[in-house]
C-alpha cells in the first residue's frame, strides 16, 4: 500500500475534483454568513435545507473575488431591491475549487437575480406580516420598562460564552451595581431550540411578578443556527410577553424575528449587559440629582424661611399696632350696633307699653266682667252645693253611730253605770252649739273612761281609736 504525505494526498484530491468538476454550473442554494473582508472578497456558505426548512443537508463553503463582487451584488440589488446578505435563496453560477490548506470550496461566478430572495428571508417576511396582522408586532414594545431593573430573568444556554460575557460584564461594572440574574436553561442550537425557548418563556410568565425584565441571548454563529429565532410561535409568545424582553442574539448583523417584535433589540450580549448597566447608571443619576435639588431647594427654603422671620420681626410693631387699631375700630363700630338697637329696642318697647297702656282698661273691664258673671254662678249654686253636702255629712253620722252604739253600751251594767256617769256630766243643755260629731264623741270617752284608786282615768289599752271607727 502507497504511503503519502498530507500534502500529496490533498494535492490528489485536487486533481481529481478538477478532472471531474471542470466546468461551470448553476447551483441554488441558501446564502448564510455573508461577509466581506478588508480585501474586498465576499465569504459566504451555500445552504441546502429539507422540505420543512428547518434541517440543513447541505453546506458547502463559497465566496466572491473582490473583482466579481461589486459587480454581482450592485445588480442583485439594483433588480431585486434586497441586498446581497445572509438569507436569501439564490440561483449561483460555481465553479469547483480546492485548496490544500482551506478545503473544498465554491467560487461564484454569477448569480441570477431573477431567483429573488431566499426561502429564510421569505419565510420571516412571512412571519412579519402575520405578527402585524394579528396586531402583535408592536406589542411588548408598548410595555413600560420597571424603575430600577434589578430581576434579571435570563433565557439563555448556561454553558454558552455569550451568556458568560453577559454575567461577567454586569458583575465587574464600575460601579457595582447590584442584580439578581436568574438563568432559565434552554437550548439554543438545533431542532430543539424552538420547544427549548417557549418552554422557558411560559416557566419565566408563571413567575412574572418576579422579575422586571427578561433576557434572550445567544452568541454568534451562522446565519442557518439562528433560524429558530425566525420561528412565528417564539415571535408570538415574545410579542404578547407580560414583561418586556431585551435580546442579544448573533452579532451585529445578525436580525431574527425575536429581535424585530422584542422591546429592545441589542447586538449581543455585551450590549445587553451595557444597557442593563447604563439604565441602573441613570436611576443612580436621577437619585442624586434629585438629591442634590431636595438639599438646595432645602437650603434655599431656610434661606427664604430666616430672611422671612426677619422681615416679619421688623413689621410685627407696625402689624401689631394696625391690629390694635382695627380691633378698636371693631369694638366701637360693636357698641354703636349694641347702643342703636337698644335704642330701638326701647322706643319699641315703649310703643308697645303705650299700646298696651290704651287698651289695658278695656281689657280689665272686660276680664272683671267675666270674673264677676262667674262669680255670680258659683254664689248661685254655692247654697245648694252646701245644704247637699250637709245631707250627706248627717247620713254618714248617722251610720257611725249606729256602728259604734254597741261597743259604747255592752251590758245593762255598764249601761247604768255609764247614765249615773252621765249624771255627773255637763248638762245636756251644754251641748248645744256644738256639732252631733263632738258631743258623741265626748260621750264616747266618757262611757270608756274609769276612774283610777289614785283618781286617775284609766283609758283601755284595747280601744279602738275614734278616727278608726268613725272612717
Amino acid at each position: 500500500m502507497p504511503s503519502y504525505t498530507l500534502t500529496q494526498l490533498a494535492s490528489a484530491v485536487r486533481n481529481c475534483l478538477e478532472s471531474g468538476f471542470p466546468g461551470r454550473y448553476w447551483v441554488s442554494a441558501e446564502t448564510s454568513g455573508v461577509r466581506v473582508g478588508i480585501s474586498g472578497h465576499c465569504y459566504l456558505e451555500l445552504l441546502d435545507k429539507d422540505t420543512s426548512g428547518s434541517q440543513v443537508t447541505a453546506r458547502m463553503k463559497a465566496m466572491i473575488w473582490a473583482s466579481d463582487y461589486a459587480t454581482l451584488s450592485g445588480r442583485f440589488q439594483r433588480e431585486t431591491g434586497e441586498t446581497f446578505d445572509s438569507g436569501l435563496h439564490v440561483l449561483a453560477l460555481v465553479s469547483v475549487s480546492y485548496h490544500e490548506q482551506y478545503g473544498l470550496s465554491l467560487r461564484i461566478l454569477d448569480i441570477d437575480p431573477s431567483y429573488t430572495m431566499g426561502a429564510m428571508a421569505r419565510k420571516r417576511k412571512e412571519i412579519i406580516e402575520e405578527l402585524r396582522r394579528q396586531g402583535l408586532y408592536d406589542l411588548n414594545r408598548s410595555l413600560s420598562l420597571p424603575r430600577p431593573i434589578q430581576r434579571i430573568a435570563i433565557v439563555s444556554s448556561g454553558a454558552a460564552a455569550g451568556f458568560e460575557d453577559f454575567i461577567a460584564h454586569l458583575s465587574h461594572s464600575a460601579e457595582h451595581f447590584c442584580f439578581y440574574p436568574v438563568l432559565f436553561q434552554a437550548v439554543m442550537q438545533g431542532a430543539q431550540t424552538e420547544a427549548s425557548v417557549l418552554g422557558a418563556l411560559e416557566r419565566i410568565a408563571y413567575h412574572r411578578d418576579s422579575f422586571d425584565v427578561v433576557v434572550i441571548i445567544r452568541g454568534g454563529g451562522a446565519v442557518s443556527e439562528l433560524a429558530a429565532f425566525d420561528s412565528l410561535a417564539i415571535g408570538q409568545a415574545c410579542a404578547r410577553f407580560p414583561l418586556p424582553i431585551l435580546t442579544g442574539i448573533g452579532h451585529d448583523r445578525d436580525e431574527t424575528v425575536v429581535d424585530l417584535v422584542a422591546y429592545r433589540s441589542l447586538k449581543t450580549p455585551t450590549a445587553v449587559a451595557d444597557f442593563l448597566v447604563n439604565c441602573q447608571r441613570e436611576e443612580w443619576k436621577l437619585i442624586d440629582d434629585l438629591r442634590s435639588r431636595a438639599a438646595e431647594g432645602l437650603r434655599m427654603m431656610m434661606m427664604y424661611c430666616h430672611e422671612r422671620l426677619i422681615q416679619l420681626s421688623l413689621r410685627t410693631p407696625a402689624i401689631l399696632k394696625s391690629s390694635v387699631r382695627e380691633e378698636h375700630h371693631r369694638i366701637k363700630s360693636v357698641e354703636d350696633r349694641i347702643r342703636l338697637s337698644a335704642k330701638q329696642r326701647i322706643a319699641f318697647g315703649l310703643q308697645q307699653l303705650q299700646i298696651a297702656s290704651r287698651s289695658l282698661p278695656a281689657l280689665m273691664k272686660s276680664e272683671l266682667k267675666q270674673n264677676t258673671g262667674r262669680l255670680d254662678q258659683v254664689a248661685a249654686r254655692l247654697p245648694l252645693l252646701v245644704t247637699a253636702n250637709l245631707k250627706n255629712y248627717n247620713r254618714r253620722l248617722e251610720t257611725n253611730e249606729q256602728a259604734i252604739a254597741p261597743q259604747c253600751y255592752p251590758t245593762p251594767r255598764l249601761r247604768h253605770r255609764s247614765e249615773r256617769r252621765q249624771s255627773h256630766s255637763l248638762p245636756l243643755g251644754a251641748t248645744q252649739g256644738r256639732s252631733p260629731r263632738r258631743t258623741i264623741c265626748r260621750r264616747i270617752c266618757i262611757s270608756r273612761c274609769r276612774p283610777t284608786s289614785k283618781g286617775e282615768t284609766l283609758i283601755p289599752q284595747d280601744t279602738p281609736s275614734l278616727s278608726s271607727r268613725l272612717g
